[in-house]
Parts: structure tokens; sequence; C-alpha cells
């Protein structure tokens, strides 16, 4: 049956660059920087591993998915085919949901954190007033119609490699005048299961999102031709420029002196020192003449990298999740589009949610802001990869329920190939949602609150698990008066 997806009339606005701009601003997200480099050489090695056996199969199952179904709403329509309307539904949910989160809550926390560092002081209220600001800033860049709105992945594009390249040019001065204080510590890459748990989950993260073109693949002039070279791409772009900061963090940073929040941030403050500063008694840099305005410069940049990545994101899952409730998996209301073919009213909802998650976060972590920034980054981790498992399960299901779909890429190595792409990033995908819901070793932030942490995951997940029942049950009820969902045609 056709979907909702295949019924909208909307501008094709996006080529191959555009695909390419999305792919690395989703995926190149530099507020978790720090928290990979706390693991040390360790995680270097296991970013490495998995950029081998996950990155590469999750980038060769989207792209084969965003050439088979190119239509809009990408994921929802890629679950929804291999496993039913209430399935897709609920990934939908849970792959929306997520953005809110991730902006009001580590991406908000990440940005006050460079603008208290780099520009002026940002404590108590000011830190909520501060994160309140950053959701309204995305939440109207994905409000734009797409015609203009295609501009905010290009940016955020041009701007990682400005930030990343100028970093990693400003670390080879660095080097030359003060040589590197983690040299030896890269070294030691033995592997241990306590860096294993806290650094897997977020590398998954840090390497999901090849998907997110595939949302507007509606709006895309050849979205069967362009989709994959994007994400394939896009996945060679995305392990340098997570290898380049990663890399310079534990070179620049002693052993011990990174933090999940800051790790990035204080590897900026202490390169660009070497142009003009200096570091007082107790470890702290202070910018000064050149330094200063090549620090302020580089800060700005990553500010401006955080708030394209919130509204990439957002303007590719909000689309999902309408293309879901136009076709029956949600409440109808929500699935209303503009006449440019923007889902205004999820992009509403979403900025209440962030806004509600950022008070609720700085509520509940008493104005600490790497509890809020742990708790708020490990929920939106935990939810995202529960969003993928139906993803990177749909792909064998799919040559297998629906072999007469047009597919202009495969997986090289046929049905094997397929398989083994799909088992590896369900593995990995798996496992790091057993070491989020229940890690071995507290996080730093939550030493000895186990049932604190806890609950900051559990009911959360519960709720959304609760409000996916409901969407699934007003979807049921709506199915057969879906406004798009009977539409005739399509490749299906």
């Amino acid at each position: 049956m056709p979907t909702a997806a295949e019924g909208l009339r909307l501008h094709k606005t996006l080529g191959r660059l555009d695909a390419l701009a999305f792919v690395i601003t989703a995926v190149v997200v530099l507020d978790t920087v720090g928290a990979v480099a706390v693991g040390g050489a360790q995680a270097f090695l296991w970013l490495a591993l998995m950029g081998l056996l996950f990155l590469i199969p999750s980038a060769l199952i989207t792209a084969e998915l965003g050439a088979a179904l190119p239509h809009e709403g990408g994921h929802y329509v890629w679950t929804s085919r291999a496993f039913g309307r209430t399935a897709g539904g609920f990934s939908s949910l849970l792959y929306w949901v997520e953005s809110p989160i991730w902006i009001g809550g580590s991406l908000a926390i990440t940005a006050l954190a460079v603008v208290d560092r780099f520009f002026f002081g940002v404590a108590g209220r000011a830190t909520l007033i501060g994160a309140c600001a950053f959701v309204a800033l995305t939440i109207g860049l994905a409000l734009l119609p797409m015609r203009l709105a295609r501009f905010v992945p290009i940016v955020g594009a041009v701007s990682r490699v400005a930030v990343l390249g100028g970093f990693t040019l400003a670390i080879s001065v660095y080097a030359i005048r003060n040589g590197l204080h983690g040299v030896g510590e890269m070294t030691d890459v033995s592997p241990s299961f306590a860096v294993f748990a806290a650094v897997v989950p977020v590398l998954l993260y840090n390497y999901l999102g090849f998907d997110v073109p595939a949302t507007a693949a509606g709006e895309m002039r050849n979205p069967q031709r362009d989709l994959p070279r994007a994400m394939l791409y896009g996945g060679l772009w995305t392990f340098v420029l997570y290898a380049l900061p990663v890399a310079a963090v534990l070179l620049v940073l002693p052993a011990g002196a990174v933090t999940s929040l800051h790790g990035f941030i204080d590897a900026i403050d202490a390169v660009f020192a070497t142009f003009g500063g200096h570091v007082a008694a107790d470890g702290t840099t202070h910018l000064t003449g050149a330094g200063l305005v090549l620090g302020d410069l580089c800060a700005a940049g990553l500010v401006l990298v955080l708030l394209t990545s919130g509204a990439t994101w957002l303007m590719g899952s909000v689309r999902s999740q309408a293309v879901a409730c136009l076709d029956g998996a949600g409440p109808p209301a929500l699935g209303g589009l503009t006449r440019r073919g923007t889902p205004r009213r999820l992009v509403l909802v979403s900025g209440a949610i962030a806004m509600a998650l950022a008070v609720g976060a700085y509520v509940a972590s008493n104005s600490d802001a790497d509890r809020y920034f742990t708790a708020a980054l490990s929920l939106a981790i935990a939810t995202v990869a529960l969003s993928y498992v139906g993803v990177f399960a749909a792909l064998p299901r799919l040559r297998r329920t629906h072999p007469h779909i047009d597919r202009p890429y495969r997986i090289p190595g046929g049905t094997a190939g397929a398989y083994a792409a799909s088992g590896l990033a369900l593995a990995w995908t798996l496992g790091s949602l057993a070491l989020l819901l229940w890690p071995p070793d507290l996080p730093s932030a939550f030493a000895g609150e186990r049932v604190a942490f806890e609950l900051t995951q559990v009911i959360p997940l519960t709720l959304l698990v609760l409000v996916g029942a409901a969407f699934a049950a007003r979807g049921r009820r709506s199915a057969s008066h879906s406004r798009l969902a009977h539409v005739p045609g399509g490749t299906a």
C-alpha cells in the first residue's frame, strides 16, 4: 500500500551538495568530543574500530534504503514498510523526540559553556535563560521553508571544516612551540571494559544520522542518485572530522585533565594561548592579543556548529514524524504542512519539548552543568539508538518482502553483505543501549547515585513508550481516514 510520503506534493529544491551538507552537519556533532576524549588513547582506538565496524555498515544500510525508497519521511517510510505502521510510528516518534531532548540538553549546555568561557559569564538562572534562547534560535531556523533552510546544513558543513581546520593548524603551531602533553598517553591503547562501556555509546551516537537527508527525499531533485553518494562520501568526512578533534584533545591536554563537557573547550583555550596568553598557577588559561581574537573566532564557530547541528537534525526528524502522522501512525493534526512543505506544528511542539526539558534538567541537576549535560546526553543517545533498531533491521526484511523494488544502489556482497551490515549495526546498537541503561560505572557527575541516574533515563523513556502507545492507538482509529495514506501511485 502506498504511504503518505508518496502522495505529498513538494518543491524539489535539494541537490547532491545539499544532501552531503545534511549528512556532515547532522552526523558531525562536536558537543560529544570531550565525552569521547575522557577515555584517553583507548577512546581513539574504539573510534577507529567503530568507524570500520559500525560507521561503514550503517552508511551502507541507509544508502541502499534511501535509494530503494526515496520518499519524504525516510526513517518512517523504511520502518513502516518493513514492519508495519505501528512499528514505524514508534520508531519515528523516538527519532523525532530525540531532537528536542538533544537541543534542550547537551547541545544547549555545551553552547553555554563556550559562551561562558570565551565571551561572558553564564551561571545560575542565566544558564536557563541562555538554554531557552538557544532553543528558540534553533526552532527559528527549522521553521524556514526548505528553499531557505537548505543553507543551514551548508553553513554548518562549512563551519565544521573551518573550525576543525583552523584548530588543527593551531595544534601544529602549539606542538612546535610547546610540545604535546599527551604523546605518552596516546601510546597506551590497551583496552579496558570501563573505557569501552563509557565511550562506545557516545561513539555510536556520533556515527548515527546518515539517513537525515532521506527524510527530505521528496524535496530532492534526484534522491536515488544523490542519497547513496552523499551517505557514503559523508561517512569518510565524518571519520576525519571526528578523529581530528579527539586526537587533538588527547595530545594537548594532560591525562586526567579532560572532562566530558569541557574537553574540547579546554583544548581550544590551551592551543590558542600559544598565539597570545598565559596559563595561571591554578591551570586556567587567559588569552590575550592574537590568541584572544583567534580563540573567540573559533569559539563563535563552535557555537554555530552546535546551532546548525540541532536545526538540521530537527528539520529531518519533524519531516519523518509529519509523514507518520499523515499516514495514520500518529495524530493527524501534528502532520500539518505549510504550502512550502514545512511541518510547522511539529517544529513548534519540538520547541516546547526542548524548553520543558531545559527547565526540567536545570531543576533536577540543581543548576549543575555537568549533571545536566550527562543526564541529557545519555537520554538523547538511548532514545535515538532505540529508533535505529528498526532501520537497521529493515534492510534484510525489505530484501525478502519487497524484492521487486528498484535498488539503484545495493550493499556489496549480495544477501550475505546485507545481513552482515545489518547484524553489525544491530549488535553495536543493542550493546550500547544495554551499557546506557545500566552503566557498569556511573558517570562522574552521578558518582554514588545509581537511583538518581537511572530515574533520569527510565522515567522519560517510559513516558515515551506511553506516548508511542497513544499515538499508535490514535493512528489506528484515523488510519482509514488518513488524508494521504491511500493516494494512488508510488514505486512500492
